[in-house]
């Protein structure tokens, strides 16, 4: 007899932003699409944000910090790269006399 491992995993998290935002739009989302708005979307847009910034951070690793060579490493653009670095917080901070150059 075979037996499969099995998992599972439980992750709390606060849900009140999404059920209240899904609260304001779920009636027009059904009248303009003819189905049910479900929670799935915001928890789809979560992980794939979290697999983006992963794949971000570990290109940079991956080219020692330089951003054209994980752009390249990526396929994006180097203004993409740079977006996503903001985007997710990853973006080394300036200080104010870099600016004032």
């Amino acid at each position: 007899q075979r037996t499969s491992a099995h998992v599972t995993t439980v992750h709390r998290v606060d849900m009140t932003k999404v059920a209240r935002l899904r609260e304001t739009h779920k009636a027009q989302f059904q009248t303009n699409y003819g189905f049910s708005l479900t929670y799935l979307p915001f928890i789809a847009r979560a992980a794939v944000g979290e697999v983006e910034r992963r794949m971000v951070t570990e290109a940079l690793q991956k080219a020692g910090g330089n951003q054209s060579r994980a752009a390249r490493q990526l396929g994006l653009t180097e203004q993409s790269l740079r977006y996503r670095l903001r985007k997710y917080g990853l973006a080394p901070r300036e200080n104010r006399r870099s600016r004032q150059k």
